[in-house]
C-alpha cells in the first residue's frame, strides 16, 4: 500500500471514530444546528435512572454535568426555581394522586427543595380532594413556571366540580391559572400559605367564536415578567361513523395578561397550525417553534417574520426554552429514524441553512432513557 493510501486511510477511520464519540452510530443522520458563541447559565433536565425520575444539571457549553440533589417520585414536569433561595432553588412538581369514579386524573402540586432527599421540607401547594370538598384545582400533567422574582407560579389546569346528586367529578372547564408563592427572601424559606389559584386565561379565551368547538390546552409558555403567555391548543374531532377523536391543532395564540388599566388581549399567530413547543422569548418579542416537529422556526411577533434556525427532515424538536438573555436556545433532539437523542443549543443570533450547520451538543442520553430540558437558569 503507497504511503498517500494509508494516509488516506488512516484519515477516514479518524473521521469514522470522531462520528461515533459524537454520539451515536456512523449511519445515523446528525441533526444540522446554528453556530455561536454559547452564553452562560445552567440547563435544568429531567431523566430516568433505573425508572426513577430524576433531575440533572448541566453548563450551557457542556460541562458540569451533574446531579440535582431533588426527588422526583412521578413522570411529570421539574421546574427549579429562577433564583437561589438561601443558596438552593425550589423545585415545583404534580405528584399522581388517583382517578375519579368517571375516570379523571387526580394530581396534586408541591414544592420542594434541593438537597431534601426525604422531602422533610415539601410543601403541598394544591392538594388532593377530600371526601367532603365539592370542587378543586387540578393540575394537568406538566408545565408549571415560576416568575422571574419566584413570587408567583403559573400552570394548566382543570377545575373539577361534583355533580350535585350522585358526587362524580365532572370537568368544568381548563384554564391558565396564577397562585402567589411567599419565598421569604432573607431565609429563602415560605412564610406562609400560597393564595388561592386566580384563573388568568381560559378555555373560552381560545375560542376565536361561540361556535367553536371548546379547545384544550397542550402546552404553554410564558415571558420572565409574566406579562404574555403563548398557548399551543387544539380540539377533539369526532368521526361520526366509528367514533373515533383525532386531535386539531389550532394556530398558536399570544396573550398579553391584563392590568389595571388593560384588558385580555390576544394576537392568533395565523399559519401556525402543526406548530408545537411554543416558547416565547424572555422579551416577549419572539416565539420559537417546533415546525411539524421537524424543525424550528423563529416568529417576530411585531412583523410576523419567520426565520428558519434547523431543520432535518424524519427528526423530532422539542422542548424549546429560551436563555435568560434571549440569545440562545435549548432543545431536544429526537432521530426518530436511529433512536438517537441529545441536547443541543443554537444561537438564534445566525440564520441557519436548511442544509445544516453545527450545533453544540451539551448532553446525551442517561442511562434509564432520553433526557429533556426544562429550563435554562
Amino acid at each position: 500500500m503507497s504511503k498517500h493510501r494509508r494516509l488516506t486511510l488512516a484519515a477516514v477511520l479518524m473521521c469514522l471514530g470522531a462520528a461515533l464519540l459524537w454520539g451515536g452510530p456512523f449511519s445515523q443522520a446528525k441533526p444540522p444546528g446554528g453556530g455561536g458563541g454559547v452564553p452562560p447559565g445552567t440547563i435544568y433536565y429531567d431523566y430516568s435512572p433505573g425508572g426513577n425520575y430524576a433531575v440533572g444539571s448541566v453548563k450551557a457549553d457542556g460541562s458540569q454535568n451533574t446531579a440535582v440533589n431533588v426527588k422526583n417520585y412521578s413522570p411529570c414536569h421539574m421546574l427549579p426555581s429562577n433564583k437561589l433561595h438561601n443558596g438552593k432553588r425550589w423545585f415545583l412538581r404534580w405528584d399522581f394522586e388517583g382517578e375519579t369514579t368517571n375516570g379523571i386524573t387526580i394530581r396534586s402540586l408541591c414544592v420542594v427543595q434541593e438537597d431534601d432527599p426525604l422531602e422533610e421540607k415539601a410543601i403541598e401547594l394544591l392538594a388532593a380532594p377530600g371526601p367532603d370538598d365539592t370542587a378543586f384545582v387540578c393540575p394537568d400533567g406538566g408545565f408549571i413556571w415560576w416568575s422571574a422574582d419566584d413570587q408567583m407560579i403559573t400552570w394548566a389546569g382543570h377545575l373539577l366540580a361534583a355533580d350535585p346528586v350522585d358526587g362524580v367529578f365532572v370537568d368544568m372547564g381548563a384554564a391558565i391559572y396564577a397562585m402567589e408563592t411567599p419565598i421569604d427572601p432573607a431565609t429563602g424559606l415560605w412564610m406562609a400559605s400560597p393564595g388561592p389559584p386566580e384563573p388568568v386565561v381560559t378555555d373560552e379565551d381560545l375560542r376565536h367564536a361561540e361556535t367553536d368547538p371548546l379547545p384544550y390546552f397542550v402546552y404553554f409558555d410564558m415571558t420572565l415578567d409574566g406579562s404574555k403567555i403563548v398557548v399551543w391548543s387544539r380540539h377533539d374531532e369526532t368521526d361520526p361513523v366509528t367514533g373515533n377523536q383525532t386531535p386539531v391543532d389550532h394556530d398558536l395564540q399570544v396573550f398579553t395578561l391584563p392590568t389595571e388599566t388593560t384588558p385580555l388581549q390576544r394576537t392568533v399567530l395565523n399559519g401556525t397550525a402543526g406548530c408545537v413547543w411554543p416558547a416565547i422569548s424572555p422579551d416577549g418579542s419572539k416565539v420559537a417553534v417546533s415546525n411539524a416537529w421537524e424543525a424550528i422556526d423563529v416568529i417576530t411577533l411585531a412583523t410576523g417574520a419567520r426565520t428558519s434556525l434547523v431543520r432535518h427532515a424524519g427528526a423530532t424538536y422539542r422542548d424549546l426554552h429560551w436563555s435568560p438573555a434571549g440569545t440562545h436556545l435549548v432543545y431536544h433532539y429526537y432521530n426518530r429514524i436511529g433512536g438517537f437523542t441529545n441536547l443541543r443549543v443554537t444561537n438564534n443570533d445566525y440564520v441557519i441553512p436548511v442544509a445544516g450547520g453545527g450545533a453544540t451538543c451539551i448532553n446525551k442520553d442517561q442511562e434509564g432513557g432520553p433526557t429533556r430540558p426544562l429550563a435554562w437558569r
